[in-house]
């Protein structure tokens, strides 16, 4: 089974923050959907939240400077955005990236 991982550390303005993390490498090969389910619960609130803030894709993109169907793929569960990008993604909703991840794994019940 894949492991969910909390990693403490301290935001640009050494704020302590919490982000959490599938460890994969402990997961066995049947164990994928768990990521599968992880990328798509952050996906929905990625959508969640862009549609609570009135902004659409295309504005969302130009906000954290990546393109629009970069953006469409993350809403969709399909990819998995690196830690700058949930970081300029949490940035241009106007959240915390840990309140983005923590929404995400509450999302799941984790």
């Amino acid at each position: 089974m894949a492991h969910l991982l909390l990693l403490e550390c301290r935001s640009v303005d050494r704020r302590p923050c919490r982000l959490y993390a599938v460890d994969r490498c402990s997961a066995r090969p049947d164990d994928g959907r768990v990521a599968d389910e992880l990328e798509a619960a952050f996906g929905q609130v990625v959508r969640q939240l862009r549609e609570a803030k009135g902004m659409s894709q295309e504005e969302l993109s130009f906000a954290c400077g990546r393109h629009r169907t970069y953006i469409s793929l993350i809403e969709r569960g399909k990819n998995s955005p690196s830690m700058r990008t949930l970081w300029m993604l949490a940035e241009a909703l106007g959240v915390r990236p840990d309140e983005l991840v923590r929404v995400t794994v509450d999302r799941l019940g984790a």
